[in-house]
């Protein structure tokens, strides 16, 4: 399996960043309240930046 492209690089909830390791931009996405991960704009790269990060999430402890 190929080296990942994306990389959660900071988790500040309601904010999770995600960098891309080829072009050093970072992507921030929202966490609403109901768990979906949102990001205001539009790019080539969102898909799999968001990706990146609801798999980060899922790996977090749920709090009770």
């Amino acid at each position: 399996m190929g080296e990942r492209m994306f990389e959660v690089t900071k988790y500040d909830p309601p904010q999770i960043f995600v960098t891309s390791r080829r072009t050093g931009e970072t992507y921030v996405f929202l966490i609403e309240v109901d768990g979906a991960v949102t990001h205001e704009g539009a790019c080539l790269d969102q898909g799999d930046a968001r990706r990146t990060a609801i798999a980060h999430l899922a790996q977090q402890p749920r709090a009770a």
